[in-house]
């Protein structure tokens, strides 16, 4: 009996996400037609840390000095950091220089 209340409890919890995850994905898919695929990886790859922060705040998440919180902390500030570097690629002296990426001189 246990066996089959853990497996409706996980059946009840799949069908209370699958309307929500299925709208962020539709919505993330929409924006993709009104922003720059720079943009739209920062805030895809900002899932991370907001996922901590929400997690500290509504869940109660400790921060403490424990292994696991300091390769969350990690995990988070890797994922800015690749955040940074995309930004910093997108605006580089290349683009800036040839009016943006891709593309020939069209001569």
């Amino acid at each position: 009996a246990s066996r089959r209340s853990a497996r409706l409890a996980a059946v009840r919890g799949a069908l209370a996400l699958c309307p929500v995850w299925f709208a962020a994905n539709v919505t993330y898919n929409v924006s993709l037609a009104h922003t720059t695929v720079t943009t739209s990886t920062v805030l895809a790859s900002s899932s991370a840390a907001f996922t901590l922060l929400l997690s500290i705040a509504l869940l109660g998440e400790h921060v403490g000095a424990d292994r696991s919180t300091a390769f969350k902390v990690a995990g988070v500030l890797a994922c800015w950091a690749g955040n940074v570097l995309a930004v910093v690629d997108a605006a580089g002296p290349t683009a800036a220089a040839t009016g943006g990426g891709g593309g020939g001189g069209g001569r």
